[in-house]
């Protein structure tokens, strides 16, 4: 393949449904969620073995930095982006895009999430590279969708347009984008799962930077220009404080809406891997091993008559009778309990803790 790939790890997030031990300095992606190494670090070893680290882009807030250079010390500082503020991910895929753009006039990105889990990392990678083959080739912009196994609410989904074909030489099937669909109801899951006709939207993407520098200045003209300002700064001495002032001034906008349901450019491959976004404590039971009960411990713990649940502690015992489908997260100043069900509430509890001034919580 002429071109050269690149990879733009979005790593920016709060992660909200993480807390109490995913907090403001220290959100999701840089903790230990689901193996010994903290999630940006997995996702990055992930795509090492066909993504040089001189090609691999990091995307944050800028309260960050430190800390991505302290877990990816082999990543080129020049490629740590450091948002001013947080913008969704139209602005910031569009910044990372000229930055492929100046290194390889045809380089391919691949965007990735930093917090998500793959179980078999040989088969994603093979299916990032067919993907970059194509978007290499016809110059579409190619999203990853995932085979839905059940009803998830807390995912968004993709909605397969008539045209469907099957990618040559490959077990593989790719078609047209008809809709992207925000977090449904459990109704609406259900109804979207017996359909056939939709996927998770895995956050993943994969086209030239020139393709998608194109359609956002067919579809997000405003930002287009800014990005086009921002260009104009790569060289200068005052090029931070110029960049900055002007991402700051663009509206939050994301690439799945802003861009992706309006082009005629626009696919979905489906993917075959085992995915997760990871996206709640619940979520802990399909990626780390549990007791003869059904709980998932950490830490020190005694448990009788406990079963299926989540049990993360820090440096107390915790010590548990008759609990069923329960989540306890033990940190330093808080503990957090709750049914397994309402995990989903945990970000109206931290916006609980917003209103009421309490950000030492948060």
């Amino acid at each position: 393949m002429k071109n050269q790939i690149f990879a733009v790890i979005m790593a920016g997030g709060s992660g909200i449904r993480f807390w109490p031990k995913s907090r403001k300095k220290l959100p999701k992606q840089f903790l230990k969620i689901t193996g010994d190494k903290t999630m940006i670090q997995s996702t990055v070893k992930r795509i090492e073995s066909f993504v040089p680290y001189q090609n691999t882009i990091v995307a944050t807030n800028i309260l960050y930095s430190k800390t991505v250079q302290g877990q990816l010390p082999y990543i080129p500082y020049e490629n740590i982006i450091l948002e001013p503020v947080g913008r969704n991910t139209a602005p910031c895929i569009g910044l990372a895009a000229l930055i492929v753009e100046q290194k390889d006039s045809n380089g391919v990105m691949l965007v990735l999430p930093a917090d998500h889990w793959v179980k078999d990392d040989r088969q994603f990678c093979n299916e990032l590279k067919i993907a970059a083959t194509i978007a290499a080739e016809k110059e579409t912009l190619i999203a990853f969708g995932i085979k839905p196994s059940y009803p998830e609410t807390s995912y968004g989904y993709i909605q397969c347009g008539k045209k469907r074909s099957l990618i040559p030489e490959t077990e593989y099937e790719i078609c047209q984008i008809e809709k992207f669909r925000e977090k449904p109801d459990i109704k609406q899951a259900e109804a979207f799962v017996k359909s056939g006709n939709f996927y998770w939207n895995s956050g993943t993407f994969v086209w030239k930077a020139s393709a998608i520098l194109e359609e956002i200045e067919k579809s997000l003209p405003f930002l287009h220009k800014g990005l086009m300002k921002i260009k104009e700064h790569f060289g200068k001495n005052n090029k931070k404080e110029e960049i900055d002032k002007i991402f700051s001034s663009f509206q939050s906008e994301s690439i799945d809406f802003g861009v992706m349901e309006k082009t005629n450019r626009a696919e979905v491959i489906l993917s075959q891997v085992d995915w997760s976004d990871v996206g709640s404590w619940k979520a802990l039971k399909n990626h780390l091993p549990a007791d003869n009960s059904g709980n998932v411990v950490s830490k020190k713990h005694i448990l009788i008559d406990t079963n299926n649940s989540i049990i993360e502690g820090n440096e107390r015992m915790i010590a548990a009778i008759g609990l069923k489908d329960m989540v306890v997260v033990d940190t330093k100043d808080v503990l957090l309990i709750c049914p397994k069900e309402k995990c989903q509430q945990i970000k109206n509890l931290v916006e609980q803790l917003k209103k009421e001034g309490k950000d030492e919580f948060l």
